[in-house]
């Protein structure tokens, strides 16, 4: 869930009040509060609210290593797991749903 926090009016500082009411939840200023992602996604262009988006971790992926050469990489850290992949290969393994990525993997 992304999370909102009232941070007030940039026009007025120090005119806000401590906490604003919006769409049925309660935001204290300058806190951090889970919401929705329809709600988010509302605030996000409200002058007085800044979202933060969790980003989502990284699975597995074919990656250009350079030179023509592809690879499968997994985690932030793109630990590589295959190497020497053509283009067509890491286009084909990036097309695959997250499940069957994993069991090409194993294999």
């Amino acid at each position: 869930m992304p999370k909102v926090t009232f941070t007030g009016d940039p026009r007025g500082p120090g005119t806000d009040p401590q906490a604003l009411t919006m769409h049925g939840i309660v935001f204290p200023f300058g806190v951090a509060v889970e919401a929705s992602d329809e709600i988010a996604a509302k605030l996000a262009s409200h002058s007085h609210f800044t979202v933060e988006v969790a980003e989502a971790p990284k699975g597995y992926r074919a990656v250009h290593k350079g030179r023509g050469k592809f690879a499968i990489v997994f985690g932030d850290e793109d630990e590589q797991i295959v190497t020497d992949l053509t283009k067509a290969d890491a286009a084909a393994f990036n097309a695959l749903p997250a499940e069957e990525q994993a069991a090409f993997v194993a294999k």
